[in-house]
């Protein structure tokens, strides 16, 4: 994938009842919850400037 140059997007949640005083990297990804890796390889874009010539 890496010659490919393939990005990749994880996505996780943390589930909390009140917000810390802090809101750091120290304090939020702690204990997230995984739900999965989503990977791009520029299509998206590329689709996306062909549409927005045609409007």
């Amino acid at each position: 994938m890496a010659d490919k140059a393939l990005r990749v997007l994880a996505v996780a949640y943390l589930d909390v009842e009140n917000l810390p005083k802090k809101i750091d990297t120290e304090n939020i990804e702690k204990g997230l919850i995984f739900v999965r890796n989503s990977r791009n390889d520029g299509s998206t874009k590329r689709r996306s400037k062909e549409c927005n010539k045609n409007l």
